[in-house]
Parts: structure tokens; sequence; C-alpha cells
């Protein structure tokens, strides 16, 4: 093995091991993930920036941070590496033409409830070998699995472009509002916003979203808690503890809440598809968009 080849082969290591700790947030987790020790994957990293003369990671005490020079690197290079560690079987997938790998999705419960099994059901109908894993995670916790590399697709309701990526609706659902089923408005046949607004109102963890504006919930400003995802906002409506605005497609007969047509507008939530753009989509994940596609065209 002659020197080149054994530089080539080290840098491949240092790239690896940078993109590792950006991505997984420290020396230590990376060290882990790539079966090496934490001094050596710092001295491939130390070694990669000497080798390029730039500063990619600035190191305050335990975290790191990365520098403008960094970012430009991880964006540069993760999608190569990501496609290097797929390589055998996304080949192996496209000289058969059939999807035999794994497919990752991050999805939310409303999702993985309403729409998500029809998917699955019809992409083992073609591809009975293929294995298709489903993560059901925060809305910002999709995301970032997406833009790491750690997913395929990403299922999200979005009204907040993202730059780096391709957002494709697939359907939408229109709010209700769900009261506790002994509420002075469980009765109603409608109920304005303005009405609404008077009662203490649950809402989602807005702050914890990079995708959802979530604009018509500053319309009940009597808000007395804030929940992470819609099956845990209808617990604490059911427990009556407030009123909230959710997705009509979440509430179903078995909710021990009360469900009331909103008489004035409010925006539907548009779920959809999330990929990466310009990023190269494995056999299976163009075979799963086209099973949504046509799923959508259908409904």
């Amino acid at each position: 093995m002659g020197p080149l080849h054994e530089h080539r082969g080290n840098r491949l290591k240092q790239l690896r091991a940078f993109c590792q700790v950006v991505r997984l947030g420290s020396v230590t987790r990376a060290a882990k993930h790539l079966s090496s020790s934490q001094p050596a994957v710092s001295q491939q990293v130390r070694n990669l920036e000497r080798e390029l003369g730039a500063t990619l990671l600035n190191r305050k005490g335990p975290r790191l941070m990365l520098s403008s020079a960094g970012q430009e690197l991880y964006e540069m290079v993760m999608p190569l590496l990501a496609r290097v560690d797929r390589l055998p079987g996304t080949f192996a997938d496209q000289h058969r033409g059939e999807a035999t790998g794994e497919l990752d999705i991050a999805v939310g419960p409303t999702t993985a409830e309403s729409v998500l099994p029809e998917y699955l059901y019809r992409f083992h109908e073609q591809h009975p070998r293929g294995v298709v894993n489903v993560a059901v995670v925060s809305d910002r916790e999709r995301v970032r699995r997406l833009r790491d590399f750690e997913v395929d697709i990403a299922f999200s309701a979005v009204d907040v472009p993202q730059l780096d990526l391709d957002f494709q609706p697939v359907f939408s659902s229109k709010m209700v509002l769900i009261a506790p089923q002994t509420h002075p408005l469980a009765g109603e046949r409608s109920v304005s916003i303005a009405e609404a607004a008077m009662y203490p109102a649950v809402t989602p963890r807005l702050v914890d979203s990079v995708s959802h504006r979530g604009e018509q919930y500053g319309q009940l400003p009597n808000r007395v808690a804030e929940v992470d995802g819609w099956g845990e906002i209808k617990r604490y409506v059911a427990e009556g503890v407030g009123i909230a605005f959710v997705p009509e497609i979440c509430v179903s007969a078995t909710d021990r809440v009360r469900r009331i047509p909103v008489a004035e507008y409010a925006t539907p939530l548009v779920y959809g598809m999330l990929t990466r753009r310009s990023s190269h989509l494995s056999l299976a994940a163009e075979s799963f968009v086209g099973i949504v596609n046509e799923c959508a065209r259908e409904g």
C-alpha cells in the first residue's frame, strides 16, 4: 500500500471523524459511534484542520462550536459520506431493481396513526425484502434527523420554508376546537375564536417547532399549558386543564373530548414529506415517495 493510498485513507477517516463530531455534538459520542478512542478522534480532527489550514471547531470548555469554515465543510462533505456509507446497498438495489435495504423515516404521532400504515402496506407489497424503520419523534427532532442524514424522509406540518429541504404537501387537516366533556362550550354547535379566547387553553410547545408558525394559537391568550404532541394535548383537555385547537384528523371517537367546529377561519395544517434538497434518494426512498404521491392522488 503506497503513501498516496494511505494519505487518502487517512483523509477519509479525518472527514468521517469531523462529521460525526458535528452530527453527534461531542468527541466522546463520535468516538463511540466510530468504535474508536476519544484521543484518536480528536487527533483526526486536528490533523484535518492542519491540512486544510482552517479552524473547523471552536472549543469553549466542553462545548464544540462550528466555525464558518467548519459549517461550509460539513455541508459539503456529509452528503458525500452518507452516500459512501450506503453505496453497497444502493448499488445492489439499483442493480437488481428491488429495494432490499433499509429506509428510515421520521414522523409525528398524527401521521403515524392516520396515514403511515397505508404507505407501509403498499411499500411492502412492492418490496417484500425492504425494511422500513419508523421513528415517532418531535417536530424539531424529525428535521434534525433528516438534516443529519439519520433518516431519508420526514413527515411534518410545514408552513415555514426550509431553505435546505424540499417540502411536498400530501394532505391538510382543518382545525377544530376540543373541550372537556363538561366544559361550558361543549354543547355549542360552533364557537368563535373570540369566545374560545375567554377560556384557559392548552397549546403546542411552539418554541420547539422549526417548521410551523402556529399563529392561530396566539389567538388563545389565556394559555395555561404548552405541551408536546397532539396526543398529550388531548389528554390535558380530557383532564379539564383547558380547551385547544387541534387538527381534526387527530381527533377520534374514542377521545374523551368534545369536538366543536370553529365558526371563523382557522388556517389548516398542511402535512407532507420533507427530503434533503440536492440529495440523492435511494431506490427504497424513491419508491416510497411514489407511493405517497399515489395515495395523495387517490385521496
